[in-house]
């Protein structure tokens, strides 16, 4: 496994500061300045803890989970996992150039328990079920747990069952999302102006702005993608944008995840009128370009996981499951159904527009850093 050309300065997994190349006592390494984590290609750790391996091999009943950190290399999600059930160190590991990023004091504590002589390889397997193992390993494997998966409180409780939305769990941004922030409040500033014009009398102003098939311009495709019908509308689009556009605004660079997110709104804005032409129903809401958004996350974070109210109960599942799900659904609908208030060909023609452009962009990328 080798580890792809940079073609740019790498950045720091945790922070996004600009990693510089160093050497520790013949060790080479990628450094931060800022937080002092360090990043070591496939094969360099082994050589600084002199061992046959970067990373023991643990049991099969041990799950790697999905880290919130990013290649800086090959821009994959990285996977958490212990670097062995006895040293009490959870390290990031790139599954496709096999690199390792450690934060600081990590690579410090593998050193001093590989110098104080503890064994850093995991056992063959863990004591059967119901069969108590020891201390050391119980508080690494709960350690590793907590740090692995997001906490679901009573607030996020009601507003995944009142909302029917759900919550990520474990995957955070590199960098603040600036653009996505400014996304979320642009949506709720023209909501307020929505609202006050309402307020006054000011209905046909309102719709003027909003896409009607019947007289389709490219000024309300767009205008159309911020504005929303009503507050629980405006709450469910931003809550789903608020999970996912920050990851999404990672892999693209603020730049790249706006013209996205507008070209993903009048993507999804055509797939309506298209399937609404002549028609006199006004379309308004964020959920095309979402939708958009959705796509990539989909392709961006395949380890991601959700927690979700299903008849009163909270449970966790694959992302992946939850999209698959959502569109086949946005599909069943918009086939059965002819007449609705909901736009299903916007949600639709958004995912698409977001799968092919998305997985375009990570087929360039992929050939760019020999991926």
């Amino acid at each position: 496994m080798t580890a792809p050309p940079l073609t740019t300065a790498p950045r720091c997994p945790a922070c996004g500061h600009t990693l510089e190349s160093g050497v520790h006592k013949g060790v080479p390494f990628l450094g931060c300045r800022r937080c002092r984590g360090a990043w070591f290609e496939a094969g360099v750790l082994a050589r600084a803890t002199e061992t046959d391996v970067d990373l023991p091999p643990l049991p099969g009943t041990v799950r790697v989970k999905g880290s919130r950190l990013a290649c800086p290399r090959c821009r994959l999600q990285l996977d958490m996992r212990p670097y062995s059930l006895e040293s009490g160190v959870t390290v990031d590991v790139c599954p496709g150039c096999g690199g390792v990023w450690l934060d600081h004091g990590e690579y410090g504590a593998i050193k001093a328990a590989t110098a104080r002589g503890t064994r850093l390889k995991a056992p063959a397997k863990l004591a059967p079920d119901g069969r108590p193992v020891d201390e050391d390993t119980r508080a690494v494997l709960a350690h590793y747990d907590q740090a692995g998966d997001g906490d679901v409180t009573g607030d996020d409780y009601l507003l995944m069952l009142f909302l029917g939305i759900p919550k990520e769990l474990n995957v955070e941004p590199r960098r603040p999302p600036v653009v996505n922030w400014t996304l979320l409040l642009a949506n709720v500033v023209v909501f307020a102006w929505e609202w006050q014009a309402v307020l006054h009398g000011r209905e046909a102003t309102v719709r003027a702005w909003a896409f009607d098939p019947a007289n389709p311009t490219l000024l309300t495709a767009l205008t159309a993608a911020f504005m929303h019908a009503g507050p629980i509308h405006l709450v469910g689009n931003l809550f789903m944008l608020w999970m996912m556009g920050d990851n999404v605004e990672d892999h693209l660079g603020p730049v790249g995840y706006l013209g996205f997110y507008l070209a993903g709104a009048l993507a999804s804005t055509y797939a309506f009128y298209v399937a609404n032409a002549g028609s006199s129903a006004a379309m308004m809401g964020a959920s095309g370009a979402i939708a958009a958004v959705m796509a990539a996350y989909f392709i961006a974070c395949p380890r991601a996981r959700i927690a979700w109210v299903v008849l009163f109960m909270p449970f966790t599942i694959p992302f992946t499951l939850f999209a698959i799900a959502w569109i086949g659904l946005q599909l069943a609908l918009m086939s059965a159904i002819s007449d609705s208030h909901v736009a299903y060909s916007a949600h639709v023609g958004g995912f698409a527009f977001g799968l092919v452009v998305y997985g375009l962009f990570r087929i360039h990328q992929w050939r760019r850093t020999g991926r």
